[in-house]
């Protein structure tokens, strides 16, 4: 029985020898090491995925809010539209055959005073100066000077000028009207 007794104390001795051992130690030093760049690896490549996925939701989420504002753009589009084509219908029902002309800010002789203030409602767009039967208007572009003039015998339009030979000033001009022309 003593000789199995020793081939384990030998056994038991060489282990704990084997522990000893440097080029052991390191060995095992090599595995840890290899098992942590595979854990960071892993780490990394499941870091990587999220990251995509979360990359790929927002995505998504992004297509759904354009989509939503292109409709939602849409809709505001159409019911404009479906508003201004109301709102011709209104003026042609009020106004006859000048509801066209005053829905395109147009001014044509024959229309009422009435008429004429709507055009210029729709239009943001008013006398700059009434005097006596006329009512003239600036230019629509940043610079001085009366474009048009209409000319009213009683309640309606007798006259558009439209002085485009001259300047919008007139040497006769009063102090007054010549500041409303700028």
């Amino acid at each position: 029985g003593y000789d199995n007794l020793e081939w384990i104390n030998d056994l038991g001795m060489k282990y704990i020898e084997f522990q000893k051992d440097e080029r052991v130690n390191l060995f095992e030093k090599d595995i840890k090491d290899k098992a942590a760049e595979v854990k960071r690896k892993e780490d990394a490549r499941a870091a990587e995925v999220k990251r995509k996925e979360a990359a790929e939701a927002a995505e998504v989420k992004r297509k759904e809010a354009a989509e939503a504002a292109e409709v939602k753009r849409k809709e505001a589009a159409e019911a404009a539209e479906a508003k201004r084509i109301a709102l011709k219908k209104e003026l042609i029902e009020e106004f006859g055959e000048f509801g066209t002309d005053i829905f395109n800010g147009i001014i044509k002789k024959g229309m009422s005073k009435k008429m004429v203030k709507k055009c210029d409602q729709l239009s943001s767009r008013g006398p700059a100066l009434k005097k006596d039967n006329e009512w003239y208007y600036n230019k629509d572009a940043a610079s001085f000077g009366f474009d048009t003039i209409l000319q009213f015998q009683g309640d309606e339009v007798d006259k558009v000028k439209n002085p485009k030979d001259v300047d919008g000033v007139w040497l006769d001009m009063t102090k007054e009207e010549l500041t409303l022309a700028c």
